[in-house]
């Protein structure tokens, strides 16, 4: 542009100097943006490598991170798979041990009861330590299967909504004789109108004979343990069997870590201090808690244990047939006592028809009616699928003859004859709901 101003010569010096100058800043400013190019060209190229050095670098992380992950998995699968071959091989070697374990105890109990004739005192000293020892070692054996059902989470309760006080009473019963051997006097304090619990029935009677022989075992001849079973205004949504003893106690120091596993302290070791930590693990399975306190409150010396669940949400229902309606104003009258919904009917179609509208939980029958025979129902009952849940009871005042014990058999039904004691049947009914296997124990 200089140039073209200069030969025609139509301006004057002073553009042409500014044009000169333009024309030099021009050069300098593209040779200044050439080297800055040059320049971010060679940044651009130092990133890009330290860029690919990264991402080879990071892909090589990720390979090694991939084969440490898949290498976890297959250690944390054969964790597993060994965990389950140690539960299955525990429970196979529990369950063989059981079995003659049973033998035994029934061989020996049977000779103490003196069916094969009299038993010198000598002979039933080492009976009677036959029978303890056997005790003790089911007890262990319970504890291993409970502990390994634990450890591998697949612990599943049975649960039966039953009267908590009644089933309190029967489960202390069950240590009337470690009581006496030890001379520890027990002293129970069990209302009959704390309710019904929804409960695992066979492991709470284990966790509650846990508490009662811990207690049995820290106290010392002569001493005293008291039972009492509330539902405290403090904590209206909890049922809470508490188990006090007068025993030497517990350090505050091991207060915390009593119902850990294996954990045992003080002289009287006893067993593999699995007990506690047991009960502490199912009652958190029925939504409870255990509060362990040593001293009690006010008292210098022993032990306090509280087991707390939740009450069941609802009463069960007790349908009773029966075409004679003093039997049914007794029945109604016996079990309303104890807490039961009771409805009765003469009328089985009736009693069908609130069965399967849901309305009851337990069918109580006479065996021989005008409309149909008992076991005829019970038959039709256990085929209908929305029904052969629902726990039967029989009441009856004739014999039974073959098919009908043989249809009651075949649906582990019970028979309760005619005239009947109060306890006597609500100990069937609770038979029923609990189920056979808690009956035979």
């Amino acid at each position: 542009g200089a140039q073209d101003y200069l030969v025609k010569g139509s301006v004057g010096t002073d553009v042409m100097v500014r044009a000169i100058q333009y024309a030099i800043e021009r050069k300098s400013t593209e040779a200044d943006l050439r080297r800055y190019q040059d320049h971010l060209e060679e940044l651009v190229h130092i990133r890009t490598h330290e860029l690919e050095q990264t991402n080879a670098k990071l892909t090589g992380e990720i390979t090694v991170r991939k084969q440490t992950e898949q290498s976890l998995r297959q250690a944390i699968s054969q964790l597993e798979e060994h965990d389950r071959a140690k539960t299955q091989f525990v429970t196979n070697v529990s369950h063989e041990l059981k079995t003659p374990l049973a033998s035994m105890s029934y061989a020996v109990d049977n000779l103490l009861k003196g069916v094969m004739g009299p038993v010198p005192d000598r002979v039933r000293t080492y009976l009677e330590m036959v029978r303890d020892d056997a005790q003790r070692l089911h007890r262990t054996i319970s504890d291993i299967l409970d502990l390994s059902r634990l450890e591998a989470d697949i612990m599943r309760l049975e649960q039966a909504t039953i009267p908590y006080s009644r089933f309190v009473r029967r489960t202390l019963d069950a240590a009337a004789l470690e009581l006496e051997e030890r001379e520890v006097t027990l002293q129970r304090a069990i209302p009959p109108d704390v309710g019904f619990a929804a409960c695992d029935a066979t492991k709470m009677e284990r966790v509650i004979l846990n508490v009662v022989r811990n207690a049995i075992t820290y106290t010392d001849p002569g001493g005293t343990i008291e039972v009492s079973l509330s539902s405290p205004e403090a904590s209206p949504e909890m049922i809470q069997l508490s188990v006090t003893d007068s025993g030497i106690g517990i350090p505050e120091a091991f207060l915390q870590k009593v119902t850990e596993r294996y954990f045992r302290v003080g002289d009287h070791v006893d067993g593999m201090g699995l007990g506690l930590s047991i009960a502490k693990e199912i009652i958190a399975l029925h939504g409870g808690e255990i509060a362990i306190e040593s001293p009690p409150p006010g008292a210098e010396q022993g032990t306090r244990v509280t087991l707390s669940i939740p009450p069941a949400s609802e009463v069960p229902t007790i349908v009773a047939v029966d075409d004679d309606s003093d039997v049914l104003s007794l029945i109604h009258e016996q079990l309303a006592a104890d807490g039961y919904n009771v409805e009765t009917t003469p009328d089985p179609s009736k009693a069908a028809k609130l069965l399967t509208d849901g309305k009851a939980d337990i069918l109580l029958i006479d065996l021989v009616m005008p409309q149909i025979s008992g076991d005829t129902f019970i038959a039709e009952v256990k085929a209908d699928h929305r029904l052969r849940h629902v726990p039967v009871v029989v009441l009856t005042g004739a014999e039974l003859d073959l098919k009908t014990r043989e249809t009651l058999e075949r649906f582990s039904v019970p028979a309760l004859a005619k005239p009947w004691k109060q306890e006597a049947l609500l100990d069937t009914i609770e038979g029923a709901i609990i189920g056979k296997h808690y009956l035979a124990r």
